[in-house]
Order: structure tokens, then C-alpha cells, then sequence
């Protein structure tokens, strides 16, 4: 159908479309330009422009808020046309979901229409010429992705560095020249040798440079951090970058090196033999993040585990460090953070309104202040009862009644607890602060937004394209660390992005776990259960199981979940108190008593190991003479 026709018949409304990919594109031409062409375009058409629905997304998305608006306005009959500058500003959707699309259209009898042509999409032909342009869209988009790597590649073959260099380097972007960092290059030499010489462990070399300085970023050092110093190949004066495709290119003499060869294969080695159990070379998106336990505050770190598919799991666990008893163990496949924290990541970086849910800054309500207050008081309440709880421990120890290795456990769990509260405390003081002064705003909010991370995102190449480094270097810059609650199975991450740099939380509800992950999971528990198991018969007699909790690294309630599951531990004596103890000794008294009913108490205490005072209490409670 031509122009002509559909202008001769009646007044047209038309529904303009117009969509860019990225947030740099709508703030420097597209948006705009696609505006000012598509209305002048209807209005010399004669038609009536019944609204303008706009996107800043990608094409290959259904579900995006202008394009949900522009179908229902479809379906409610007040479209005849969608006008677009280009058919594949509209879809370069796969084939099931522009069927759908085309199927709402066609059955509104809406057409689709770009300067110069209508395309009716009950005609056959007119069908066809569409299905042929989306799936051209779709090729001219792989194509694209595909020469960008291209591109890439080649740049990196010919020894040129980009992205986010490390911080003992200077990068000059006009020259291409790389040179030391003097003020930050001490580092790496320092972590060789507490690692080769002094034969330090990560987590106590991160220990050490905090006392000596912060991060570049001003951050606590963590053992990931120490770790991903030690694996890094440029310090030697080596490039070396994976690629999607599975490429990996070497180029050396690229850096000026801090390290010899030489060095570098010897701290290869030892953190292979060392480390090789949990994976510590591998990147990772949550590795730049400190993760704590919820229930005992201990780290969480990223463990390598099951192999699927052609490559291994990753699993949240307690890190090596693991200090005071944790009552739920936590064990959380990362594939069950990615989509829903990336998710949140996306949308707070290409400015989606839907990103205002996870933060109310609505404080016109005088009674959200005084809430904010209350709790203020209620963790500053905690704090002191915590304090207390501590002078209280040390009377205990001071008193005899309990060992050094046991004060410091419980104390070391209500400092844990004390240090994710005074941060709370802090958080909130500063927010009061802010409301009272009426400083606290949305656009405050996402202007401080981390800068390295939006502009990796914005510039127009979606998660699905990073590598996992970087990856786990946008995660880094956005979050600072993060809580995991075992029982609602959230993680609570917190952003450096708001007014006066106040760290704001962020729940993050994790995937459900699909069949494979649970079934994964149950083999991890029945695989700790059969070493809890093995530990047992390691001892060569019958043990309480007052002594399984002392020899095992698991806590009570994990050791008691393991044997509710998967039956009770052999050779473990019954608790004295447990039901299945007592059912035992009533069971043994009444066999005893009807062999001699005469049978004096005393003997039977001595012949049961129990005191005379328990069988004469069984005797009468269960009738047994």
C-alpha cells in the first residue's frame, strides 16, 4: 500500500516510535533527531500523531516499557500506524517474539510504517519484506558484535592496552605510553616478598597493607585483591586478554615490569599448590565485593565447586578464616545472584524509573522521619547491649568457667555484629542529616553514580559481551561489600553512589534454585556428612557428641541438620538429653525390671551408666514396677 492510498482514505493516527540503544545516544543526537524527522514526516502526511513512545534499549527486548506502552495503545484501538525511522528501530527481535509482535499488529490491523513506505502486515508480500528486514537486523547486529570483537583482537595483537589499567601504571590515552606509577609501584614488590620470603598467606598480606596504607581507592585491602596482584601477568611486563570467543593473545614487553619472570613462575606454583582447591586465579563478579555472613558475620568468599557442562560452579561459602559458629552454613550457587544483581545493575545505570523502587527517598511524610529515627535508637540500643554482652564474657573467663579459645569466639561474633551495626548507625545519621536539610533527592542519587562502571555500561555493549574481569571490576566499582541472609535468601549490597558518599543497601532476592543446583547441593551435604562420619570412626571408640562438636569445624544445628537428613552418625553416643537416649534407657530399665522385678536401683544406674536418681525418675514417669 503506497502513501497515496492510505492518505485518500481518512485521517490517520499515527503512533510514532523511536528507540536508541544506549543513554549516550538519547542525550547527544538520536532521540531528538528521530523526533523532529518522524513528526514533520506525519504532519506532511496529514496524519494525526496520537503520542511519541520512546526506549533506550536494545532491540533484541520485548519487554521494554515504550514498546509495552505503544501495544497497548495498539490493542485499545487508537493506532492505525506505527511510525518508525527505520523498521529495526522497532524489532530486531528473534523470530518467536517479532511473531508476536506482528501478530498484535495484524490483528488491530495496524501497519507499519517508515518515510516513504507502509507495510501492511495482512498483505503476504508486505509480510515478507518485513520478516526480511528483521532477520537483517538481527544478522547486521552480529555482524556488528562480531566485528567490534574483531577489532578488538587485532588491537590487542598489535600491543596496544585498553580498559582499566592497574593502578602501579600510568596510561597517556594521546601518546599510547605506558609508564610507572611511582607513588602506588612499592606494592607489588612488598606482596612478593611477604608471600615468597615470609611465606604469608593472602588474607594476613592484606592485613599487613592495610597497616600501611588503603587501596587506591581508598578501601580496606582484601586477599582477592592480594590474589589478583599475584596472577597478574603485566607486572612482569606481559598483556595478556581472553576474549569471547575463547582466544586468548599474549603480547610481552608491553609493560615496564615491577617483577622478573623468573618471580612471577615461582609465585604461579606456590599459589597453584596452595590454593588450587577453591579456584583463587579465576575472576569472578562478586569477587571484588566483601560478602558477610548475616548469622555470624563471618566473610563469605567465592569456592570453586561441582563440574557441569564443561565448567565449574561457584559457590558462596565461609572463607578459610572462618572464626565463630554460624547456625546456617550457608552454601549459594552465584548463578543465583547474576541475572537479578546485573539486572539491577543495568537498570540503574541507563536511569529505568523502576530503579526508584529500591530506593525511597520519599520524606514529605514526617512519620518515614521518625521511623528512620526510631530504628536510629534501636541500633544504638543494640550497640550498648552488645558492649555489655562483652564485659560480661571476660568476667566469665576471668572467673574460670571459660577457656581463652572460647572468649574469643563469642567475642569475636559480637564485634562482627557490633561493626555491621555502627555502619548502620552512621548511615542513618548521615541520611537524618541530609532529610533535615532537605538534600536528599533522586537526581542527588544517580549523579554520584559510579563513573569507570557507567560508562563501561553506557557505552552501548551490554553485560552479555564482558568478560568476567570486567565484569567483576563494574561490580567493584558500584558495590563496596554486601550481606548475605541465609533464611530469605537475599543479598543486601551497598552502593557508594548517594549524597555525601553514603553507602545505601540494596536487596538483591536471588533466583529460586533450579532442580540442578538443589540436587548439586544435597550431594555437597551428603558429601560433609560422610566426613563428619569419617572423623567419628577416626577416634576408635564411641564418642559423645559434646566431643563430635568440638573435633568437627561445623557447628551444632549443621552437624544435627546432617543427621535429621541423612540418618543418625554411627558410633555416637546418644546425647544425654536427646529423646532417642532416654526412649533407649526407659526400653533397657523395663527389660531389666521384668527379668528381676527386685532389681534395686542402684544396680541398674551402674549397669546403664546413668545416675541412680534418672532410673528412679524413668521407673515412676513410665510406670515401670
Amino acid at each position: 500500500m503506497t502513501v497515496k492510498e492510505l492518505k485518500s482514505a481518512k485521517v490517520i493516527r499515527v503512533a510514532i516510535y523511536i528507540r536508541v540503544s544506549t543513554k549516550l545516544q538519547e542525550d547527544r543526537y538520536s532521540l531528538s533527531a528521530q523526533t523532529v524527522e518522524l513528526t514533520r514526516y506525519a504532519i506532511q502526511q496529514g496524519w494525526e500523531i496520537v503520542e511519541v513512545f520512546r526506549d533506550v534499549d536494545s532491540g533484541t527486548k520485548l519487554d521494554k516499557d515504550g514498546l509495552k506502552s505503544l501495544l497497548d495503545c495498539v490493542e485499545n484501538g487508537q493506532v492505525d500506524i506505527v511510525l518508525c525511522i527505520e523498521q529495526d528501530r522497532l524489532s530486531r527481535l528473534d523470530t518467536v517474539k517479532w511473531e508476536y509482535l506482528k501478530g498484535v499488529l495484524r490483528e488491530n490491523n495496524v501497519k507499519i510504517a517508515e518515510p516513504g513506505r507502509i507495510s501492511d502486515l495482512s498483505n503476504a508480500d508486505d509480510e515478507f519484506f518485513s520478516d526480511l528486514k528483521n532477520l537483517l537486523a538481527q544478522r547486521s547486529r552480529r555482524e556488528l558484535l562480531s566485528k567490534m570483537g574483531r577489532g578488538l583482537r587485532q588491537y590487542t595483537r598489535e600491543g596496544n592496552v585498553w580498559g582499566k589499567q592497574p593502578e602501579e601504571y600510568l596510561y597517556d590515552p594521546y601518546s599510547k605510553t605506558i609508564s610507572i606509577n611511582h607513588d602506588r609501584a612499592w606494592i607489588i614488590p612488598l606482596i612478593d616478598r611477604l608471600y615468597l620470603e615470609e611465606k604469608m598467606g593472602l588474607q594476613k598480606i592484606a592485613t599487613h597493607l592495610n597497616s600501611l596504607s588503603k587501596t587506591a581507592k581508598d578501601r580496606n585491602w582484601t586477599a582477592v585483591q592480594v590474589r589478583n596482584k599475584l596472577r597478574n601477568p603485566a607486572y612482569h611486563g606481559q598483556l595478556k586478554k581472553t576474549f569471547a570467543n575463547g582466544e586468548t593473545i599474549t603480547e610481552d614487553n608491553i609493560y615496564p615490569p615491577l617483577r622478573t619472570t623468573e618471580t612471577y613462575n615461582k609465585i604461579q606454583d606456590m599459589l597453584d599448590k596452595r590454593h588450587s582447591k577453591i579456584g583463587t586465579g579465576e575472576a569472578h563478579f562478586l569477587k571484588s565485593i566483601e560478602i558477610r555472613c548475616a548469622d555470624c558475620g563471618n566473610i563469605l568468599s567465592v569456592r570453586k565447586g561441582s563440574y557441569v557442562d564443561g565448567e565449574y560452579k561457584h559457590y558462596l561459602r565461609h572463607s578459610n578464616n572462618y572464626v565463630t559458629p554460624c547456625p546456617s552454613i550457608p552454601s549459594v550457587n552465584t548463578d543465583r545472584v547474576r541475572v537479578p544483581l546485573l539486572s539491577f545493575v543495568k537498570k540503574f545505570l541507563t536511569g529505568e524509573d523502576s530503579v526508584k523502587n529500591y530506593f525511597d527517598l520519599d520524606f514529605e511524610d514526617d512519620g518515614k522521619l521518625r521511623n528512620l529515627e526510631a530504628e536510629t535508637n534501636r541500633i544504638e540500643q543494640n550497640i550498648k547491649e552488645n558492649n555489655g554482652k562483652i564485659d560480661k564474657l571476660l568476667g566469665l573467663y576471668l572467673s574460670g568457667k571459660w577457656s581463652e579459645e572460647v572468649l574469643d569466639k563469642n567475642k569475636q561474633k559480637i564485634e562482627n555484629e557490633n561493626e555491621m551495626l555502627n555502619e548502620l548507625l552512621e548511615i542513618n545519621n548521615k541520611k537524618i542529616e541530609l532529610i533535615k536539610k532537605n538534600q536528599l533527592s533522586y537526581e542527588s542519587l544517580f549523579k554520584n553514580t559510579a563513573l569507570y562502571a557507567g560508562a563501561l555500561v553506557l557505552g552501548g555493549i551490554e553485560f552479555g559481551h564482558f568478560e568476567e574481569e570486567d565484569l567483576q571490576d563494574i561490580i567493584g566499582e558500584l558495590f563496596e561489600k554486601a550481606v548475605y541472609h541465609d533464611e530469605t535468601e537475599t543479598l543486601n549490597v551497598r552502593m557508594r553512589v548517594s549524597p555525601e558518599g553514603i553507602p545505601w543497601d540494596i536487596p538483591i532476592k536471588l533466583d529460586p534454585p533450579n532442580a540442578q543446583q538443589e540436587a548439586e547441593k544435597l550431594e555437597q551435604q551428603r558429601a560433609r556428612y560422610n566426613l563428619t562420619q569419617d572423623l567419628i570412626n577416626a577416634q576408635g571408640r564411641k564418642i559423645s557428641f559434646t566431643e563430635l562438636v568440638k573435633l568437627s569445624p561445623l557447628g551444632a544445628k549443621t552437624l544435627r541438620r546432617d543427621e535429621k537428613r541423612f540418618g543418625p552418625y554411627k558410633n555416637l553416643h546418644l546425647g544425654k538429653g536427646s529423646s532417642e537416649r532416654k526412649e533407649m534407657l526407659v526400653k533397657e530399665i523395663s527389660k531389666m525390671l521384668s527379668a528381676q522385678p527386685d532389681l534395686g536401683a542402684r544396680k541398674i544406674a551402674k549397669e546403664l551408666s546413668m545416675s541412680e536418681k534418672t532410673v528412679l525418675k524413668y521407673i515412676k514417669e513410665f510406670n515401670l514396677r
